[in-house]
C-alpha cells in the first residue's frame, strides 16, 4: 500500500509572491531583511534600523536556528500584519521537512526558551504550533505543487 504524502502549506504576504516566483525559492525566514540591511536600507517599515533589527534577530538564529516555515495547515494566524496572503503547497518527503516539535525539543536550553516565546505567541493567535514544519536551507519552487494567491483563496478555488 502507497504512503500518502503529508501536505504542507508555506504562507507569504501577497506582496511577496512574485519575487519568490521570480527568484525560483522560497528563502529562509528574514531573508528580506537580512537583504536590506546588507545593502544598508536605513529604516525597516516599523521605523527600527534594518541593520539593528538583523543583528538582533541574527543572533536569536544562533540558538533557534534559521528555517523556512510550513504548516500542515491550508490557514495561518500569527503573520506579522493582517494582510492578504498566498500559500505554496509542498509534500513534506519531497523536501526534507521535519517537525518543528522535534527539531524544538533538540535545541539547546536557550533556544527552546526563545522558540517557546514564539510558539506562545503563534498560539495565543489561534495556531497551532504542533502542525509546524521547517526547513533549514531555502526549498526550490521546481518542488511546490501548488501556488495559491489570494484571489483563489477569497473565491474559495482551490
Amino acid at each position: 500500500m502507497k504512503k500518502m504524502k503529508i501536505k504542507l502549506y508555506h504562507h507569504t504576504h501577497e506582496h511577496l509572491l512574485p519575487a519568490i516566483l521570480n527568484d525560483g525559492y522560497v528563502h529562509l525566514e528574514c531573508h528580506n531583511l537580512e537583504r536590506a540591511a546588507k545593502c544598508r536600507l536605513s529604516k525597516h517599515e516599523r521605523g527600527a534600523s534594518n541593520s539593528m533589527l538583523w543583528r538582533s534577530i541574527k543572533h536569536q538564529f544562533k540558538y533557534t536556528g534559521r528555517y523556512v516555515w510550513l504548516t500542515e495547515e491550508k490557514e495561518v494566524l500569527c503573520l506579522d500584519d493582517p494582510v492578504p496572503t498566498a500559500r505554496i503547497l509542498f509534500y513534506a518527503e519531497d523536501i526534507g521537512a521535519k517537525r518543528w516539535p522535534e527539531v524544538r525539543n533538540r535545541l539547546s536550553k536557550k533556544g527552546r526558551k526563545l522558540a517557546r516565546v514564539n510558539d506562545d505567541i503563534a498560539k495565543s493567535k489561534g495556531d497551532d504550533v504542533s502542525k509546524w514544519w521547517v526547513v533549514d536551507r531555502k526549498i526550490s519552487m521546481s518542488r511546490a505543487r501548488k501556488v495559491t494567491d489570494i484571489t483563489e483563496l477569497l473565491l474559495g478555488a482551490e
